[in-house]
């Protein structure tokens, strides 16, 4: 009889284990669902799914369209970027050119397509972009690919007369291929793959391509000379500045 009633009191408190681990993966199961961290980073990274689009406004990005309207500033040349293009300071570089820097750290090329409007905001002659590096962490190239033609597509609709000029993604330090901060990764090869494409799509599309990619890398990765956290220029821009030079006079 006892011998039962300790088989029985074993068999509750595995049930028991067994409930409270299910209640455990369900409860994590519905915040992954709820969140799509991992879902979103497997299915974007092979290409299975794409982002859904927010009808819901981005105070920050239309706080910012009010106040660039507001200024009526007409410029000659646009940067478009994430930060590394926030990173530089081209003025100094083109005396006589009127530069509106558009760079926004940790940007996307979704995040760049929300903020084509800027670019017409200022009115400007020329717009270099630069943009895919902080996609390529957690995507496939022919998803970011994809983004970038729309990103072109909504800049020639918003500013129809303005020439266009799409510039490679940069390289990364050799150690930044293992890992990356949010856990992404990104490899040299991946960045050149991509590259290869963007130049497709922008003589497809009939925009100059501009390799900067060469102009940063040794060896394979980017030039630790030029950086100091294996991603940002750290101000090493006039590499930059001379490779673009024939474009922006």
């Amino acid at each position: 009889m006892e011998k039962k009633q300790i088989m029985s009191k074993g068999s509750t408190a595995i049930i028991i284990i067994l409930i409270c681990v299910c209640l455990i993966l369900c409860a994590f199961a519905v915040y992954e669902i709820h969140s799509q961290s991992i879902l979103k980073k497997v299915f974007f990274r092979w290409g299975l799914v794409s982002e859904v689009s927010s009808d819901s406004i981005d105070y920050a990005v239309d706080g910012w369209n009010n106040c660039l309207n507001k200024m009526t500033y007409d410029c000659d040349v646009v940067f478009f970027g994430d930060s590394i293009t926030r990173g530089s300071d081209f003025g100094k570089y083109f005396d006589g050119v009127e530069i509106c820097n558009l760079g926004f750290p940790g940007d996307t090329l979704n995040g760049m397509k929300k903020r084509v409007s800027m670019i017409k905001a200022v009115h400007p002659e020329k717009v270099f972009i630069m943009g895919g590096i902080n996609g390529l962490r957690d995507h496939n190239v022919d998803v970011c690919v994809q983004r970038y033609s729309e990103l072109l597509d909504l800049i020639e609709k918003a500013v129809p007369d303005v020439e266009i000029y799409v510039q490679s993604v940069l390289p990364i330090a050799s150690y930044k291929e293992s890992s990356w901060y949010g856990g992404g990764i990104c490899k040299n090869a991946t960045i050149r793959a991509f590259n290869e494409k963007l130049k497709e799509l922008a003589e497809e599309k009939g925009h100059v391509y501009i390799d900067l990619y060469s102009v940063y890398e040794k060896d394979g990765s980017l030039d630790p000379d030029y950086t100091s956290d294996g991603l940002h220029l750290g101000g090493h821009y006039e590499p930059w500045a001379e490779a673009i030079r024939e474009y922006i006079y």
